[in-house]
């Protein structure tokens, strides 16, 4: 645990105070008690970490610096909060800041391996900026995230002659080049244990796993439609195009990247390692015991794949491409890893452990669209592939003025297919700030904005009243 002191000018202070109190940052009073302190140590640890600025009070207090009067006092305070926390938390850090003759302890709390108790016993998590106690069935769900105990090693209680008589099994150990008896195959594998197949076993080699847990992939197309309201010009509405995809995990990939393709609109390319990587992805590393199928849900402008269960192992949004790699769902990951080795590279079915998002961003990038969005909201991971080219925005709005007047951001948004307001918005100023449009007229409110080519005689006319300002 590193110990330091440093004094803060008005500046980083002000900085500090616009941290939200939320998922990763928190303030408490100086005078608050040890129990409080060590709580949100807890709450960081088990959660995503976070920091904690313990001497400056909160925003429903006038005053917020607080602080204490030496180093020694906050010292104390900090050491008494560290203590009774089971097991101890690791690489644990924190500083001393100097402010206006005063010191404020900041706290850096990584995000933790373990699951963590404070002095009451009590397993406790970050949620936004609220705390919420864990008991029971929560507990088991924070050790599957966390890597702590795995959902595919558990067993189902089921006749393990079923392996026997399905014929995907059979396909499979004959690709391998296993001709062995397929009870010796799980075994050597450590697919069973106590003569029962464990969930890994399930969703790899049964014909249809889903009659046994909830696994498929609902595939979803979504369509336009005007919408009469002012300001909200589209809506979403559910197409007939609505299939639900069954099978053990390599034909779950096989088939959904197949059906995704078939139903994709023509005028709509996506490049095909994106979509593969990001089924795959979403198979193999999905929350099993959340048992609820992937959805694929297909718009005009993006592909959203819904896949149950958060980050695990400790990867974040902030730390996607860069956390040391993690399978939640190491047994799947391998045999279709395995698979993926012996077929050719145009078919293969996943990269190796941890090169799947990036090459989901390489290839968007390479097809010149944008970086592929990845959220963590209400118990899943939302991958968002979007068919969005800000630069391409530019030249359509270009292209339209070469034929029309002028242009409006509703135009805009109908030319483009992008539906948000403010991203059309930050293209027109992109373009102003390059001289290609200039605003018409004197507008009063916002509906009445209109853009048009900006006329290149001013433009010559300011470059040469620039030169003679140089001059």
């Amino acid at each position: 645990m590193k110990k330091n002191f440093r004094e803060i000018t008005e500046k980083e202070f002000e900085q500090i105070l616009k941290n939200d109190e939320g998922d990763y940052s928190d303030f408490i009073s100086a005078d608050a008690l040890g129990s409080r302190i060590q709580d949100k140590i807890v709450e960081f640890a088990n959660s995503e970490g976070g920091i904690v600025y313990v001497g400056i009070n909160d925003r429903k207090v006038k005053i917020r610096l607080g602080g204490f009067n030496t180093v020694e006092d906050a010292s104390k305070v900090i050491d008494a909060a560290y203590r009774d926390i089971d097991p101890r938390i690791e690489n644990l850090e924190h500083e001393f800041l100097s402010y206006n003759k005063r010191i404020i302890a900041k706290l850096m709390i990584p995000s933790s391996g373990k699951i963590h108790k404070n002095s009451k016993g009590r397993v406790i998590v970050r949620k936004g900026a609220k705390q919420v106690i864990l008991n029971g069935e929560d507990i088991k769900i924070l050790k599957y995230k966390k890597g702590i105990d795995r959902y595919e090693e558990e067993v189902k209680n089921i006749d393990i002659q079923l392996f026997l008589n399905s014929k995907y099994f059979s396909e499979f150990l004959s690709r391998i080049g296993y001709s062995g008896e397929k009870i010796e195959y799980l075994k050597r594998n450590n697919f069973i244990y106590n003569n029962k197949p464990r969930i890994s076993a399930i969703l790899c080699f049964l014909d249809c796993p889903q009659s046994v847990i909830k696994s498929g992939v609902k595939i979803i197309r979504y369509e336009h439609q005007k919408y009469p309201k002012k300001y909200a010009y589209r809506r979403d509405r559910v197409s007939d195009m609505d299939y639900t995809i069954e099978g053990p995990a390599e034909l779950l990939i096989r088939e959904s990247v197949k059906k995704v393709n078939e139903i994709m609109p023509n005028y709509i390319k996506y490049p095909k390692e994106a979509i593969l990587e990001a089924i795959a992805n979403a198979i193999l590393h999905r929350d099993y015991y959340l048992q609820n199928d992937i959805q694929i849900k297909i718009y005009d402008n993006r592909i959203e794949i819904v896949s149950p269960g958060g980050f695990a192992g400790g990867i974040t949004v902030k730390n996607i491409y860069t956390h040391e790699r993690f399978a939640r769902n190491t047994q799947i990951f391998r045999t279709i890893f395995q698979i993926s080795k012996l077929t050719n590279k145009k078919d293969r079915l996943n990269q190796d452990q941890g090169e799947g998002v990036k090459t989901i961003k390489n290839s968007m990038r390479k097809a010149g669209l944008a970086d592929p969005k990845f959220e963590e909201m209400d118990s899943s991971v939302v991958i968002t592939l979007k068919h969005e080219n800000i630069e391409s925005y530019e030249e359509k709005i270009l292209q339209y003025l070469k034929k029309n007047d002028t242009i409006a951001n509703k135009q805009a948004r109908e030319i483009t297919g992008e539906e948000d307001k403010e991203k059309i918005k930050n293209v027109f100023k992109k373009l102003i700030n390059r001289g290609e449009i200039e605003i018409v007229g004197h507008p009063k409110s916002k509906s009445e904005f209109k853009y048009k080519l900006k006329d290149k005689k001013i433009i010559s006319e300011e470059k040469r009243l620039k030169t003679l300002w140089d001059k």
